[in-house]
């Protein structure tokens, strides 16, 4: 549970210089005198908004607190991040795992060697352009059409085979 002192959302601490100037562990005081921890400051906290919040497509604001005698109440806004931004990584996600099929398949240091023989650089190739076009005409099209920031994490395809 999270508590707040003096203005600020946390844990609690391991130990406090208390009201009396004695060192309270905190560790059994939570369960054992909960009524001790409001006369120090420390205040349970209650989230009154219960919005989902999914950090990996939206932001959530500092807590806004406001503190009663025996509790307090937090509460946050959450809202969607820039759906510009959120295409653009999931493309760039979507880029590195074309390159690691790619890589899964074609050992890079041969390549800048020149190990590979006529038909498997033609092979070679021809993996690259079926990646790379796929890439271009399904994956950017979906993402790009996904018009708010659950649809664009929500965004599913499947690389073809090389």
């Amino acid at each position: 549970m999270e508590y707040v002192y003096k203005g600020k959302l946390g844990p609690l601490p391991k130990s406090h210089k208390g009201v009396d100037g004695w060192i309270l562990g905190f560790d059994r005081l939570e369960q054992n005198d909960p009524e001790r921890l409001i006369e120090e400051g420390f205040l349970p906290a209650t989230v009154v908004e219960n919005k989902e919040y999914d950090p990996e497509i939206q932001t959530r604001s500092e807590p806004d607190i406001v503190e009663f005698d025996d509790h307090a109440e937090v509460t946050y806004t959450v809202t969607d991040k820039p759906l510009l931004g959120l295409q653009d990584a999931k493309k760039e996600k979507a880029k590195y795992e074309g390159r690691q099929i790619f890589k899964a398949k074609w050992d890079l240091e041969y390549i800048t060697m020149g190990m590979y023989s006529p038909e498997e650089v033609a092979q070679l190739e021809a993996d690259k352009e079926t990646l790379f076009a796929y890439y271009k005409t399904e994956i950017e099209a979906l993402i790009d059409g996904a018009g708010n920031a659950l649809a664009v994490k929500n965004a599913s395809y499947t690389w073809p085979t090389i």
